[in-house]
């Protein structure tokens, strides 16, 4: 989540010559901090979504199944899109805005029923880190097209 974007946004300044701009950091947090991440998520919480319910979540049963699945198919929807936007540049401010609100409310979700575990922590963690890099993006996104609604007072 935070060391292999570092890592590829390292070794593209290097191989380039160049130095650090918010498009190499946004492709690469895309890339890996959504799109790897939320793949990888996905793909567990649909084929075994027990996973997700006893260990991420505490729960017994599998009445939770068929909601761990569908947050599992939202997961894989946003982790893709993420994916394909390292190559197609123009998905990339409709895909950080997608991500942006699921990792916020997934943010307040976490902040409101915090349980301290160490799984909970650590993706709440990487979720703010992913809505504070991906604001910082749409919004000099938004203001170089002049859809920000503050511009003039930004």
């Amino acid at each position: 989540m935070v060391v292999m974007p570092v890592i590829c946004i390292v070794v593209e300044i290097l191989r380039s010559k160049s130095s650090i701009t918010l498009s190499i950091v946004i492709k690469w947090v895309l890339f890996w901090s959504v799109g790897i991440r939320s793949l990888s998520a996905g793909l567990v919480q649909f084929i075994y979504p027990q996973y997700t319910a006893k260990i991420i979540f505490n729960l017994t049963g599998t009445d939770f199944y068929i909601f761990i699945r569908e947050l599992g198919i939202a997961n894989t929807a946003i982790g893709l899109s993420a994916i394909i936007s390292f190559k197609i540049i123009n998905w990339r401010v409709p895909v950080s805005f997608i991500s942006l609100i699921f990792n916020l409310f997934l943010s307040l979700n976490h902040i409101i029923n915090f349980q301290a575990g160490f799984n909970e922590v650590v993706s709440l963690i990487g979720d703010l880190l992913i809505v504070l890099i991906l604001s910082v993006f749409l919004i000099r996104s938004l203001k170089r097209a002049k859809i920000f609604p503050f511009t003039t007072y930004c």
